[in-house]
């Protein structure tokens, strides 16, 4: 029998599958992209709607049920997502301080009458 949130999490998943090719579409995503997040939200449909699939790993691990589980591997992924767009951000800022700093020492070589011509 398929509950209200179960509805409410196939409605929420078809609706990422429909947005992700809208992306795709669009060419802000690349194949191998819209490949993963497409099958990602396959299987968030599939978990949804058979939800015993996922007895096994649920006993193998003694946990108790399977929204224990899928709070679990969110909070695995937002760390390992976090952590990711930490280094990202750490990468950036050191480009953008290169930058600046090539533009600024550039600047200064220059004299002011100079940028008229080029």
């Amino acid at each position: 029998m398929i509950t209200g949130i179960q509805i409410v999490a196939v409605v929420f998943s078809f609706l990422m599958l429909y947005i992700t090719f809208l992306h795709f579409k669009r060419r802000e995503l690349t194949t191998r992209e819209t490949l993963f997040f497409g099958l990602l939200w396959v299987g968030a449909i599939f978990l949804t709607i058979f939800p015993k699939s996922v007895d096994f790993l649920l006993k193998t691990f003694r946990i108790l049920r399977l929204m224990d589980l899928a709070t679990i591997v969110g909070f695995m992924v937002l760390i390992a997502l976090s952590f990711h767009n930490f280094l990202t951000i750490r990468k950036l800022e050191e480009k953008i301080e290169k930058l600046v700093r090539y533009n600024a020492l550039n600047k200064i070589d220059k004299p002011e009458g100079d940028e008229k011509l080029s």
